[in-house]
């Protein structure tokens, strides 16, 4: 099972994703946006993760 981030690595995965929604706005590319479901699916696999372990 994956380690849940700390709220400053939170953080920067979160001012990642958007620097990547500001570059893809600038120019579209398969690349960035890619990049973008990459990171926002593994940081909704964490919140997931952290919500579950929460519940236990």
């Amino acid at each position: 099972m994956e380690t849940p981030l700390k709220t400053d690595d939170q953080i920067v995965l979160i001012q990642e994703i958007r620097g990547l929604i500001h570059e893809f706005q600038d120019d579209p590319n398969q690349a960035t946006f890619d990049k973008v479901i990459e990171l926002t699916d593994y940081l909704c696999k964490l919140e997931n993760i952290k919500h579950h372990n929460r519940d236990l």
